[in-house]
């Protein structure tokens, strides 16, 4: 049995390294111009393979399910989840489409442009074959299907039924169905993730203690990023806020994932939520000051070293 599975999606990350005009806030690409590349790298990518190399790297018993293309991007990604120590028991190749492919221009501080081909994430005929009551695992952790709604619903009553422990990390299309629709789901799962943005989403209001606590009613744990500021998490008796190390930027691609990992691997540990927020904080700190999603995941001897390290500037504090 699997300790964690990811679910969701599995890319190829192309960065492209740039210094583009920028006026009044706007990154500026001038038609029948010619943008000078500073650098190009290529990732693998996606919330299944982020999350499952994150938990992987803790030592956890991982598994991922997702769909890639018969293609050189879908065998680098098969390579590199065998090379991370986790099963592709369950990772499907389509027969019709390529593997889901980004294009991400950055360069410019926190902020970046990523241009995306869904492509094998949307191929949901080969997840749909997938006899989801013989999926044996302790947690899993969904992320954005990037599909069919009626799938993710599928997904977490399947595992549900069965006492399986959730994380939830919904993409935009989910988010878009509403709270007063999602909240049968949401009851369903152990924890939601979803940042500031997502939350006023949700739930109309632009107040982050107040989405907190109007979300936590749906659900048992709530956990909200705030970008360069911080996150929160509310359980329905605890609030909790922690900073971040406020590090140089590289790039803020995977950001939300590795503190997904982060949070999650301290629960399946049973570690407190105090030590759930940490983890999280950390690993998505490490992450953002190097290119690539999952480049600088640590391991848990190299996270509590670095919160360690870092103990001073760590305030993890409760707020009422």
């Amino acid at each position: 049995m699997f300790e964690v599975i990811s679910i969701g999606s599995a890319t190829e990350d192309v960065f492209v390294f740039i210094k583009p005009k920028v006026f009044k806030g706007n990154i500026q690409l001038i038609p029948g111009s010619k943008v000078e590349a500073e650098k190009i790298t290529n990732y693998t990518g996606g919330g299944a393979t982020n999350t499952a190399v994150g938990f992987s790297r803790i030592g956890l018993k991982t598994g991922i399910i997702a769909v890639i293309g018969n293609d050189e991007s879908g065998k680098t990604i098969e390579e590199e989840m065998i090379k991370e120590k986790v099963s592709v028991k369950y990772l499907f190749k389509s027969k019709t489409k390529r593997t889901h492919y980004s294009v991400i221009l950055t360069g410019f501080h926190r902020q970046r442009v990523i241009l995306t081909y869904r492509g094998a994430t949307g191929s949901l005929e080969d997840l749909n074959k997938i006899k989801w009551s013989k999926v044996e695992t302790k947690w899993i952790h969904l992320s954005s299907l990037h599909g069919s709604f009626a799938l993710t619903k599928k997904i977490i009553n399947s595992f549900n039924a069965r006492k399986t422990k959730i994380s939830w990390n919904p993409g935009k299309k989910e988010l878009k169905q509403g709270l007063k629709k999602l909240s049968p789901l949401l009851k369903k799962t152990s924890i939601l993730f979803v940042n500031e943005t997502e939350a006023e989403m949700l739930t109309g209001k632009k107040d982050i203690k107040l989405n907190l606590k109007l979300i936590q009613k749906h659900c048992p744990i709530i956990a909200l990023t705030d970008g360069p500021r911080g996150a929160y998490c509310f359980d329905g008796k605890k609030m909790l806020f922690i900073n971040t190390l406020n590090l140089k930027v590289l790039d803020a691609t995977g950001a939300g994932d590795s503190f997904c990992s982060g949070f999650v691997s301290a629960l399946i540990k049973e570690k407190p939520i105090e030590t759930a927020m940490t983890w999280g904080m950390i690993e998505s700190q490490s992450v953002i000051t190097h290119l690539g999603t999952k480049n600088d995941l640590l391991n848990e001897k190299k996270l509590t070293a670095l919160i360690e390290k870092n103990k001073k500037k760590i305030k993890l504090k409760e707020i009422k």
